[in-house]
């Protein structure tokens, strides 16, 4: 009896560390968006991690990767912001890769320095609704 209660109350803990590392994968967390990040791009490094996030997942992500690489950080923004909740978000997404609506960006890297670059990381949500047609703007 003694060991069936103590193989419960492992499986219980084990249960719940799975629970609270999938939480924090998926944004339970709330990791947040960082809405100030540096956006100049210079140059500097022949490595490049572009990104697109909406919660800030991808942007921890690109984070990781520029410490790992050196490579600088570049946040893909669209001019109009997606929303604050999932699903107007995903609506708005979805309507854009629906018409092929390519949003305007607020911010470019111009030719010649995209040229320097000898690694683009590109990170971005892998959603069924979309968000590529900002990458393809």
């Amino acid at each position: 009896m003694k060991r069936k209660v103590i193989v419960i109350a492992g499986v219980i803990a084990v249960a719940a560390i799975v629970i609270t590392v999938f939480m924090k994968m998926m944004g339970g967390s709330g990791v947040g968006i960082d809405n100030n990040p540096e956006l100049e791009v210079k140059g500097d490094s022949n490595v490049l991690v572009a990104y697109f996030s909406w919660s800030g997942n991808g942007q921890q992500m690109a984070k990781w990767i520029s410490e790992e690489t050196g490579g600088e950080l570049f946040r893909i923004v669209p001019s109009e912001s997606y929303g604050e909740d999932f699903d107007s978000c995903a609506d708005r997404a979805k309507d854009e890769l629906d018409n092929e609506i390519r949003p305007e960006l607020s911010e470019h890297i111009d030719i010649e320095t995209m040229a320097q670059y000898d690694v683009i990381y590109l990170g971005f949500p892998n959603m069924e609704q979309g968000f590529e047609s900002v990458l393809c703007a």
